[in-house]
């Protein structure tokens, strides 16, 4: 077996820079180094703050250096990490040890424009990686003269779990195939043979390594998984013990006894005094600073002044807010605050559930359970990285969202990570056609060259005519126009291309930034909001509180000395859907067997619980007339009565349920996350993808095997279940 030693010396100068300052390498370093060193694309996966990051990250530069060493400023390796945040963290992490090789780093992003300094290293965002390859080529007499990226011989994925079953995930595929047509057309023009760039990612756990592998890296990537996590302790409910393992409680139901309470989600008062349990009962040395993740931004303004409010009168500690609506220079000062503050808490929403570089965090405080249990993981991950105790403070605001973080918080300590969806999402085409097309500046793209480019992307059966049936349409809805046998901009496109801004560059569905609010004190702006406060009295923002001063095409607000009522404003959002992963873990967490599904009786008339998720929820409507959506439990419950006889005889009739699941394919692809250009697809091209997504004959399966009927063994479960919605069990 190689040691160590052999290892870090293998890698050269490289090596010593990355790992010369440690007296050994971590497993997760051991097992990466070798196939990533011999070229092979990796995508390496582990548990959190285990040093994924530096074990992929040192062989690719060492790979490099020996292939041939640079003679000159040009970028080598571009890095792609989710967010700009990350973009920062990376960069931080990454500049030192790479200038002792007398390498550079830079960033680009809408905040840092390194680019025109060619770094050798260059990190950015996929929207950025985009607005690169269309707007930084060298043009000499018409023709293609250079690339600003015409060099990179290794690509980057940073955090790349955060980009599985998503548009921007398969985004970056198809730039990854743009950027390997750019690379082998400039070596062919100086007379080289094509090498191809080597792809590799770090990961977070995930359910299937091996298909994100196969989906970011191409078919000749592998996964490298490396088992480990840390011991989790929650806080207990009671006076005796103050941290309990989580290993220690049997099931879902013994978790969710110990799980904190608050009495709805306007109930600040226990949230504050449960976060503040944990930093008295942790005492000066054990517990300093506290993380706490919120699901909303308004929530997360609340919260945070509450916490001020009462902390800082307690105890000198600095105590911030941070989440996506607020400006990056605020965002920025509460990361550096909360590192460099010796005492601290941080409210924030999923801005912080990443990897970026806040310091040593004591305790995770978790308000509400998040979407699945991997996102649960990434959360609670953020703490005990020093210790190697990962410590929660587990608040829930209602019995609903209880089960679910109990059932969650189960699978989390077995190392049970919920299924993702798999499809291609076809909408990202739109977008790359346009961002293809543009980066051809005024010659157009031939049919072919997008064609051809889908089947390099996606080379599997049915590809190119998929390609060209999305074409077809475009220039039919006058979105691309078509001229001697070339494809150019329409209207629409040339406009926001020719604005220069990030928004002909993404694939998420945009939100506009609303109304400015300006601090009157700086003149700078600290966050966008849909609408104003009601009027009068004091407004909860980014931990403080503040006095609105005037509204005139911008809020100017004030810092208020004591509080006159503490509104919220309100943020551009709509209301997330109940995904399937949660709807299990609330079936779960109840105690309800994989089949079950409940049909229960209350003062207000039968429900039946599916426990399925918004997409489920939507067929089922379809299917069975007189059900209805139930406020409060979209996505896991119907009002009315239902047989299993019923729903076997749906689930036999396989084409009435393909054709009600294509009729109802944009109701399905609604809550599926499925691009922001996906209404502009052939209709036909829509409805099987949202069918595909759905799986007639799984879902036909899961319809069939539904328990209606609540026997004895299931009793328990309803009974807690009736409960929860505050009723008297009668079924």
């Amino acid at each position: 077996m190689v040691s160590d030693r052999e290892l870090v010396r293998s890698l050269g100068p490289v090596g010593r820079a990355f790992f010369g300052r440690f007296h050994a390498l971590r497993e997760v370093q051991r097992h990466a180094i070798e196939p990533i060193f011999s070229g092979k694309n990796v995508l390496l996966s582990s548990a959190t703050a285990s040093g994924k990051t530096e074990a992929v990250f040192a062989p690719l530069v060492a790979r490099i250096r020996a292939q041939a060493p640079s003679s000159g400023e040009e970028i080598l390796v571009l890095a792609v990490a989710p967010t700009r945040a990350l973009v920062n963290d990376l960069h931080a992490r990454l500049q030192g040890p790479l200038s002792e090789i007398g390498w550079s780093c830079g960033r680009q992003t809408s905040d840092h424009q390194d680019k025109v300094r060619r770094p050798h290293v260059l990190i950015t965002t996929p929207e950025s990686f985009d607005s690169m390859l269309v707007r930084d080529s060298k043009w000499e007499h018409g023709a293609l003269a250079g690339h600003l990226l015409a060099n990179v011989e290794a690509l980057f994925i940073d955090e790349a779990h955060l980009f599985e079953s998503s548009p921007r995930g398969d985004q970056l595929v198809w730039l990854f195939g743009r950027l390997r047509r750019l690379r082998e057309h400039a070596l062919r023009q100086e007379g080289i043979s094509f090498e191809e760039v080597q792809v590799c990612a770090a990961s977070a756990t995930v359910s299937n390594p091996e298909g994100l592998a196969r989906r970011l890296l191409g078919e000749g990537g592998r996964a490298v998984l490396v088992p480990g996590s840390r011991e989790i302790e929650i806080l207990s409910t009671g006076a005796a013990t103050d941290w309990v393992p989580l290993e220690g409680l049997a099931d879902p139901e013994a978790i969710y006894a110990n799980l904190l309470l608050a009495d709805g989600p306007d109930d600040m008062d226990s949230i504050v005094r449960h976060v503040w349990r944990a930093i008295e009962r942790g005492s000066v040395t054990d517990c300093r600073k506290v993380l706490v993740f919120v699901p909303s931004r308004a929530l997360c303004d609340r919260l945070s002044l509450a916490l001020f409010d009462t902390f800082t009168s307690r105890r000198e500690l600095f105590v911030g807010a941070h989440h996506g609506s607020l400006e990056r220079a605020m965002r920025e000062d509460a990361e550096q605050e909360f590192s460099r503050s010796r005492d601290a808490v941080l409210v924030a929403t999923t801005t912080l559930e990443v990897g970026i570089d806040i310091g040593d965090v004591d305790v995770v405080a978790v308000v509400g359970a998040p979407p699945d249990t991997s996102s649960l993981l990434q959360r609670i991950g953020r703490s005990g990285r020093r210790s190697g105790h990962v410590r929660v403070v587990p608040i829930v605001r209602g019995p609903i969202e209880g089960r679910a973080l109990c059932s969650m918080l189960d699978a989390a300590c077995r190392g049970s990570l919920d299924p993702a969806p798999q499809a291609r999402l076809w909408s990202v085409f739109v977008q790359q056609a346009a961002s293809h097309i543009a980066q051809a500046r005024k010659r157009g793209r031939r049919r072919t060259d997008l064609i051809g480019l889908a089947q390099a992307v996606w080379p599997e059966q049915g590809g190119p005519m998929t390609a060209q049936q999305i074409l077809d349409a475009l220039v039919e809805r006058g979105e691309l126009t078509e001229s001697r046998g070339r494809l150019f901009l329409g209207e629409e496109w040339s406009d926001r291309f020719e604005r220069a801004g990030g928004d002909f560059h993404h694939n998420f569905e945009a939100g506009g930034q609303g109304i400015p609010v300006v601090d009157a004190s700086t003149g700078e702006v600290i966050t966008h909001v849909s609408q104003p406060p009601a009027e009068g009295g004091s407004v909860a923002l980014a931990g403080r509180r503040w006095n609105v001063v005037s509204q005139s095409g911008e809020i100017v607000v004030a810092s208020a000395p004591a509080a006159t009522g503490d509104a919220t404003f309100q943020y551009a959002a709509r209301a997330a859907p109940t995904g399937r992963s949660y709807a299990e873990h609330v079936r779960r967490g109840f105690g309800f067997g994989a089949a079950e599904a409940p049909l229960v009786s209350g003062p207000r008339g039968p429900l039946w619980f599916h426990f399925g998720g918004s997409a489920y929820d939507a067929v089922l409507r379809a299917l069975l007339p007189g059900m209805k959506s139930v406020r409060g439990l979209f996505g896991l419950a119907l009002s009315g009565v239902v047989t299993e006889q019923a729903l076997r005889a749906l689930s036999s009739d396989q084409n009435r349920l393909t054709g009600i699941l294509r009729q109802l394919a944009d109701d399905i692809a609604a809550p599926m996350s499925l691009g922001r250009y996906h209404d502009l697809l052939p209709e036909e091209l829509r409805k099987t993808i949202a069918v595909d997504l759905l799986d007639p004959e799984g879902f036909a399966g899961w319809l069939a095997s539904r328990e209606v009927t609540i026997s004895e063994r299931v009793r328990p479960a309803a009974h807690r279940l009736c409960s929860a919605l505050g009723w008297t069990e009668n079924a």
